[in-house]
């Protein structure tokens, strides 16, 4: 008989390795003791240690196409509104030419080299511009769904305490007195044991179907049927996908050209007037770099920071990532951005620039608003001499002698 591993003072038997996605605590403990550890442990100034394991796992990552924007915004608002739990890990999205351009238009779209893009697909009634609406989902559990199902006995969970209570059985799937639960906490049965004997357990959180999850929350998008494209990739990848970009830039030789970028919230009630006027008319050939666009909540940002925002609870971040050789072009992206910030000033848009770069006091005014005066007691509090950023001219250095 196989001698049992000693781990954080506990005697356990040798069980299979669990795969987790995410950062996800695996606390191994024999039911005998398990209630007085998992006691001890809570607030136990690290007198008590429990020996985790985690393995971090895939991501698949999707991208759908559309060619009516109120449509996609409709879709990216019902994603980032859902609980935590019901929606996709990442949800982003773009807008792209609607032409063969490879950097701005339909090529720039598929995940993977081997997968084309059917323009055949694409509406007759798409205008100069698509969107595209990117997600990414993290697997919840391994290629073995017998080995993640889990299962928890009635009697053990508590969802308004979020806490376990008693557990005096041995768990089995085919048992009438459990239940299945995706939210909170869940056990698996590792290895066998006899019904009087020590189970070893694991405690794993947010266990779900992935696969169905996914499914689920696709077939309740309205995108074009056919243009949808996914890969499944390790989460590194997944982390490093933005490293790959800087890789090509580098090889292209433009990542240590100028960035002329200009990055926009706009208000729900203007994003269709800004996708009209700026999208479809000014950027309709693309800006050598990506278009970004997604939908933010204002009741998830922090309101005692000095960040402006649109009223609105659902706003958008435009992103325009331009990537430009140095030159003429530079002047005229930098030229094309001022021409946008000054339409919505004119037009009247509930918008503020992301880290603006005004020219005037009075253009900082406006652009805090109804903050401002909150900005100038903090200035006046924490830098009473201004001394710095002075080449922001928001405020005036001044001098004692």
């Amino acid at each position: 008989m196989r001698e049992p591993e000693f781990v954080s003072g506990f005697c356990l038997k040798r069980e299979k390795t669990v795969p987790l996605s995410g950062i996800v605590g695996v606390v191994l403990a024999l039911v005998s003791v398990f209630l007085r550890f998992f006691s001890s442990y809570f607030a136990g100034v690290v007198a008590f240690i429990a020996t985790t394991k985690a393995f971090v796992g895939p991501v698949r990552w999707i991208r759908v196409v559309y060619s009516d924007f109120d449509e996609f915004t409709g879709d990216d608002e019902f994603l980032v509104s859902l609980k935590g739990d019901e929606s996709f890990d990442y949800v982003e999205g773009f807008v792209f030419s609607n032409n063969d351009d490879p950097i701005n238009g339909w090529p720039s779209v598929p995940l993977d080299p081997n997968h084309g893009f059917n323009p055949k697909l694409i509406p007759s009634t798409a205008g100069s511009v698509l969107y595209c609406l990117e997600v990414a989902f993290h697997y919840r559990y391994s290629d073995q769904p017998s080995t993640v199902d889990m299962w928890v006995p009635v009697k053990a969970f508590d969802p308004n305490k979020k806490m376990l209570g008693s557990f005096h059985q041995p768990c089995h799937a085919n048992n009438e007195n459990n239940v299945k639960e995706n939210s909170w906490i869940a056990y698996t049965c590792m290895n066998s044991a006899t019904d009087d004997g020590p189970i070893l357990v694991s405690i794993i959180t947010r266990i779900e179907d992935s696969l169905e999850a996914v499914s689920g929350l696709l077939e309740r998008l309205g995108f074009v049927e056919g243009l949808k494209f996914q890969v499944d990739l390790s989460n590194v990848e997944f982390l490093l996908r933005l490293k790959r970009v800087e890789e090509q830039a580098k090889a292209d030789g433009i990542w240590e050209g100028p960035h002329p970028w200009l990055k926009l919230f706009i208000s729900k009630s203007d994003i269709f007037d800004f996708d009209r006027t700026v999208f479809k008319k000014m950027l309709k050939d693309g800006t050598g770099g990506p278009k970004l666009i997604y939908p933010l909540l204002r009741s998830k940002w922090d309101n005692r920071t000095s960040v402006a925002l649109p009223d609105s609870e659902i706003f958008y971040l435009v992103a325009l990532l331009r990537s430009v050789p140095a030159g003429p072009l530079v002047e005229k992206s930098v030229a094309q951005n001022n021409e946008i910030v000054e339409w919505c000033i004119r037009q009247g848009l509930d918008s503020k620039q992301y880290f603006p770069r005004y020219q005037s006091k009075e253009d900082w005014k406006r652009h805090f608003g109804n903050q401002w005066t909150r900005f100038v007691e903090r200035k006046t509090s924490f830098d009473p001499m201004t001394i710095l950023a002075p080449g922001q001219k928001i405020f005036k250095r001044t001098h004692r002698s």
